[in-house]
């Protein structure tokens, strides 16, 4: 890979031995096939199993793959944080590694921002959406009213804030990553609302979507710290000069 990047891809980890592998060669074999320069970034949220050391194989054994550590656990958040902000791409996207929204959507996400869009994010709740599998309909109601509730509660409009895809153009995403403060899962809420907070033009991109097993998410606990984070959005980030 040259210095010039035009694609980066972002992908944190936690846990992830089971599912690493088949997740890294579908997203690697993706990129394989673009003419544009592409690198993957890999970044390990403190794992106790084998994740960072499959990792750092599959950063020897292939070109244009990069990896990073939190070396304990501190969230999502924090993990994507650092992945966005070691990116060198012109377009920088985080995807999950169980590739919930299949990889090839990304070109969906390439055509939003060439167009003009500074930020695109993956919506399953658009009428292009495709669900081609439900999470547990607690689990799906739970979401509903989290976004709802986040919404609200920030002064904004998404009709999904926590799909596992989002790009950005690379002014917008180091502008964005720099000022998010939350590590954990509702840093999605807080790009979006510093997102709007910043002026950045902002696309909602309809996705095929399937539930797949292996989630990270404690249902009440991290419902509950969910909502709680919201409201300290608003207090973080209030009395903030261009925020």
């Amino acid at each position: 890979m040259g210095k010039d990047i035009f694609l980066s891809i972002v992908v944190p980890l936690y846990n992830e031995e089971k599912r690493l592998t088949k997740g890294f060669h579908e997203i690697y074999s993706y990129l394989m096939n673009k003419p544009c320069t592409w690198e993957v970034i890999l970044v390990d949220d403190g794992s106790q199993d084998r994740t960072y050391e499959m990792m750092l194989e599959l950063e020897k054994r292939y070109q244009g793959v990069r990896t990073f550590t939190n070396k304990k656990n501190l969230g999502k958040g924090a993990a994507v944080r650092n992945g966005m902000l070691q990116a060198r791409g012109e377009i920088i996207l985080f995807t999950d590694i169980d590739l919930s929204v299949p990889i090839h959507y990304v070109d969906a996400f390439i055509s939003k921002l060439s167009e003009g869009f500074d930020i695109a994010i993956g919506t399953r709740r658009a009428g292009d959406s495709i669900i081609e599998r439900h999470q547990p309909w607690l689990r799906e109601f739970m979401g509903r009213v989290y976004t709802a509730l986040s919404n609200l509660i920030l002064g904004i409009d998404f009709k999904d804030h926590t799909c596992g895809m989002k790009g950005f153009k690379k002014e917008a995403c180091h502008a964005l990553f720099k000022r998010q403060v939350l590590n954990r899962w509702a840093f999605d809420s807080e790009i979006l609302f510093l997102s709007k907070r910043l002026g950045f033009r902002i696309a909602e991109v309809p996705v095929l979507w399937r539930d797949m097993p292996g989630t990270k998410v404690r249902r009440l606990k991290d419902a509950i710290n969910s909502l709680l984070e919201i409201i300290r959005i608003r207090l973080l980030h209030r009395d903030k000069e261009g925020v």
